[in-house]
């Protein structure tokens, strides 16, 4: 089904900023390539890395951040 992340997004997007949030902020690995498309689609923006964050194996991998301005929100 295509179209469902974008229309659980637009709920999520709704509900936060009617609980007053001004943004989301969501933590991605860098290794999962189609979630960080999924959260740029969106309109998220990068803001930060945790370079080498240990998995439980110990292999590290890098953390990205990405925050979502609910107030300068163009409907997705």
């Amino acid at each position: 089904m295509r179209g469902v992340g974008r229309a659980l997004f637009a709920v999520t997007a709704e509900t936060a900023r009617s609980m007053g949030f001004a943004t989301i902020n969501a933590t991605i690995r860098a290794d999962n390539v189609p979630g960080l498309g999924y959260y740029s689609r969106m309109g998220f923006q990068e803001h930060s890395v945790a370079h080498g964050v240990p998995l439980r194996d110990g292999t590290p991998v890098d953390r990205i951040s990405k925050r979502y301005d609910l107030k300068g929100e163009m409907e997705c």
